[in-house]
């Protein structure tokens, strides 16, 4: 969180916001993300801390502010008023949230496959409200999910937008690249399913799959070579030509990235839902989420430790450790860990096979 100074804000926001100073203390800011600026503070007539953003709205390419704050979803973040600055920018207030967002839990903890799939189907039930008031939202990503209390909630809406008759929308403003679904960057447009992708990449990063937002790792030694040789704004433009086409031809997901714990109808759920032709995914969010329940109750709770990867199982846990010679299984059934037969197993994958049989 930075010090907050106007010098830091555009001088179309001035006015709004020595507004807002009168009617919240101001803690500080932030410019996490690139669609605008996020300002904290604490309410002086309600006593309650609050978090503003203003986004750049373009008069068009978004959602009405004023409708915006009448969503009402356990999964969206409660807007208590939203407002136009002006054609350019407008703003939202909402209810703080202590817990932060979901990129930070990424880079705090490691989220088990259980844990990974409660996470999504939260921020997916408040998508599929959004789906169901005519609204598509375009840039699910961990800085827009936040902890409130035990309930994750989506809490950034600077890019939600009416959909047509199609279930999609022009896209005129470019969202976060990383989670830039194939349409968007082929056709402009942004459909219903396209949330369904973000969803998708969501959940693979929480279940332990490699994605960089570093532009410079997706780019080969060659290419590497000639962004270094290349100065601003030409080097951006460059990598994000690449990363461009890794997203057309839907190289964006690694899932051999994925813990060897990571059951096959997991990949095969999360290729369907980052499928690159939009139509192949799940027809909608709530199909998503029903699939994503069904296949919930047949799966196992792996998650990563510290040392190695832990099952929990009715009554009894099994750990495989992770040693330079090898992976060796434990097993505590309450009474204290026990090591299984000594035995060591070369494979990780081998290793998980034999602790689900424990």
């Amino acid at each position: 969180m930075k010090e907050f100074n106007l010098e830091n804000f555009p001088s179309e926001l001035h006015d709004t916001l020595l507004t807002l100073a009168e009617q919240n203390e101001i803690h500080g800011y932030s410019e996490k993300g690139a669609s605008g600026y996020v300002v904290f503070g604490r309410n002086k007539v309600l006593k309650r801390d609050v978090a503003i953003k203003f986004y750049y709205w373009e008069n068009g390419d978004h959602a009405e502010p004023e409708l915006l704050a009448k969503l009402d979803h356990k999964n969206i973040l409660k807007i208590f008023h939203a407002a136009p600055v002006d054609s350019d920018y407008a703003y939202f207030t909402t209810k703080y949230c202590e817990g932060g967002d979901l990129d930070h839990l990424l880079d705090s903890e490691q989220t088990g496959v259980l844990k990974a799939i409660d996470v999504v189907m939260d921020i997916a039930s408040g998508a599929s409200f959004l789906h169901a008031n005519g609204y598509v939202h375009r840039d699910l990503k961990p800085q827009n999910v936040f902890c409130d209390g035990d309930v994750f909630v989506i809490g950034d809406f600077g890019s939600v937008a009416p959909y047509g008759g199609n279930g999609a929308c022009d896209t005129i403003t470019q969202h976060s690249l990383i989670y830039r679904p194939p349409e968007v960057v082929t056709e402009k447009k942004h459909f219903k399913a396209s949330d369904i992708y973000q969803l998708g990449i969501v959940l693979y990063q929480l279940l332990g799959g490699a994605l960089s937002y570093e532009e410079v790792d997706w780019l080969s030694l060659q290419q590497k070579k000639k962004y270094e040789e290349l100065v601003a704004p030409e080097d951006q433009l460059f990598a994000t030509a690449i990363i461009e086409a890794k997203i057309k031809a839907g190289r964006v997901l690694d899932t051999d990235t994925l813990p060897a714990y990571v059951p096959l109808a997991l990949r095969t759920f999360l290729r369907k839902a980052t499928h690159r032709e939009h139509t192949k995914r799940h027809e909608s969010v709530a199909d998503f989420l029903a699939a994503l329940n069904n296949l919930r109750v047949r799966l196992l709770d792996w998650k990563r430790v510290e040392g190695g990867y832990l099952l929990t199982r009715e009554k009894k846990f099994i750990k495989v450790e992770n040693t330079e010679a090898g992976f060796f299984l434990h097993k505590n059934s309450g009474n204290g860990w026990k090591k299984y037969h000594g035995q060591k197993v070369v494979s990780l994958r081998h290793a998980v096979e034999i602790a689900e049989t424990l």
